[in-house]
């Protein structure tokens, strides 16, 4: 294989502070998607409509940073794909222990106590297959499953010719899953993408993860602030013309269509392109992901259509809330010895 020389931003990675934006963006987005969610599709809570919609980028942009991270850096051979998934197997079984243990309390408090033993180990293998309790660890499973093919991706990524064939083919393989979305029918059960567990669908994570390193290779210039609000608005439209077509309110049928791409690339470039000067909220921010990541759902879930009196407000209140307990919380459980180094991959 024909091995390319990289510019110099490649070869020597630093993960700049510009990258911890993206993943605050993504981390607040995440939440976005589910604390307005119960909202959707009612004439009186447009604005939850518009929050969801425009939050499609953030599950993209998380991908994008492990791949701006991943490609192209030194080192990155099957010892250290093993490392990292490991580390993500003890994070998800640290969590998943820790709120069977935390169930387990409640219902001997409530005097209905029964104990399963076998509780946690099913809970674990599920999360990575969007079930159970973390069904939102199925974004784990994904990266396993990246981390194992690492080693290849980042072969084919020192030479220009595989990584561009590669980038091109999983493009196409996203167009075709999205046209099929479109045209099987109409409903949930005919999008074709349905029939795939999230974590399978690698042609949208796989694409996204390499649309990371394209971007890190190739420096595409600088995006203006007006060019995302304006793809934001086609955004908008677009999901809000097609989701009657394919039968289903969930964004998660549009990240194969060009549309989120293109919104998810200039918002990472531009985001990249912002000059962040050393600051302890981004840094703290960037270092609770995980543990808002994990407990973000379940606040989520506990706030779930309780803002309705609120009238078009009530989206923007729930998210508000499960952000500001999200981060709480998680600043509150990283502040205990020994947290950082188990809540950590």
């Amino acid at each position: 294989m024909k091995v390319d020389k990289l510019p110099a931003a490649v070869d020597l990675v630093s993960r700049n502070r510009s990258i911890d934006l993206v993943k605050i963006v993504a981390m607040f987005g995440v939440i976005c998607l589910h604390s307005t969610s119960d909202y959707l599709g009612r004439e009186s809570f447009y604005v939850a409509d518009i929050m969801y919609r425009s939050a499609v980028v953030s599950v993209p942009l998380f991908f994008m940073v492990s791949g701006f991270l991943l490609l192209g850096r030194k080192r990155t051979d099957l010892h250290y794909s093993i490392g990292k998934i490991l580390g993500i197997l003890r994070y998800v079984a640290v969590t998943v222990f820790i709120y069977w243990v935390a169930m387990s309390l409640k219902h001997i408090i409530s005097g209905n106590f029964s104990l399963d033993i076998l509780l946690p180990l099913k809970y674990f293998v599920v999360s990575f297959f969007q079930g159970g309790p973390f069904a939102v660890y199925w974004y784990f499973g994904a990266m396993i499953i990246i981390y194992a093919l690492l080693p290849v991706l980042n072969r084919c990524f020192v030479s220009k010719r595989a990584f561009l064939t590669l980038f091109a083919g999983l493009f196409l393989v996203q167009y075709i899953a999205f046209v099929q979305n479109l045209t099987n029918g109409g409903g949930v059960l005919y999008a074709s993408e349905h029939h795939v567990n999230q974590c399978f669908r690698l042609w949208n994570w796989l694409f996204y993860f390499c649309l990371g390193g394209f971007i890190k290779r190739y420096e595409p210039a600088g995006t203006r602030l007006v060019v995302i609000v304006v793809l934001g608005v086609v955004n908008l439209l677009f999901q809000m013309n097609y989701v009657s077509v394919i039968g289903v309110i969930s964004c998660e049928f549009f990240y194969s269509s060009a549309v989120v791409v293109l919104l998810s690339a200039c918002v990472f470039v531009w985001l990249t392109g912002c000059k962040v000067k050393r600051s302890g909220l981004v840094d703290g921010l960037s270092r609770l992901f995980l543990p808002v990541y994990s407990v973000h759902y379940f606040i989520a879930v506990m706030f779930s259509d309780c803002f309705g009196r609120t009238g078009v407000f009530a989206p923007i209140c729930s998210f508000v809330a499960v952000s500001v307990l999200s981060v709480g919380i998680s600043y509150i459980v990283m502040k205990i010895p020994y947290a950082d180094k188990l809540l950590r991959i």
